[in-house]
């Protein structure tokens, strides 16, 4: 949570406009997708229509700004499922950032019960080079959101 209140908070200081939309966890994504882009539109269209009175900006001033979405695991799901399911309303571009520090065998319930296809592909996932690239992702995460954010928002610190 502090990573995303982070990154956020640099976001906004450098003046782009944040929606956080908060969402009933649950294992039906579906479910959570669709609320999720119900909410951000619903919050989305009022802003577009009444602009941001409180900081003299009007909805003229903000119609043509480019959207874009940052989502780190669950969230980042919900981004493509959106995606997927509304693709009348998408962003410019999604950020989409997940990363795991415990082997799938851990954090992921019933893993090893998917039978001995899983047994045989992990041999050749664990030789690939992006699965030590992955290994080494943990204590290169900030740097990996700091190229994103370059990347995309042309942000630099």
């Amino acid at each position: 949570m502090f990573i995303c209140s982070y990154l956020l908070g640099l976001l906004a200081n450098e003046g782009y406009l944040i929606i956080s939309v908060p969402y009933n966890v649950t294992f039906d994504h579906s479910k959570a997708a669709t609320e999720v882009y119900d909410k951000f539109h619903l919050c989305l269209d009022s802003i577009l229509t009444s602009g941001l009175p409180n900081d003299d900006v009007s909805s003229a001033q903000l119609v043509d700004l480019p959207l874009y979405s940052v989502g780190h695991s669950n969230v980042a799901l919900l981004q493509v499922l959106s995606g997927s399911y509304f693709s009348e309303r998408i962003p410019k571009a999604n950020a989409i950032i997940s990363y795991n520090n415990r082997p799938a065998t851990e954090a992921v319930p019933y893993f090893e019960q998917l039978g001995p296809l899983v047994s045989q592909l992990m041999p050749v996932v664990e030789a690939s080079p992006v699965s030590s690239m992955a290994k080494g992702a943990t204590g290169n995460f900030f740097i990996f959101v700091y190229t994103i954010l370059v990347i995309i928002f042309g942000y630099n610190l």
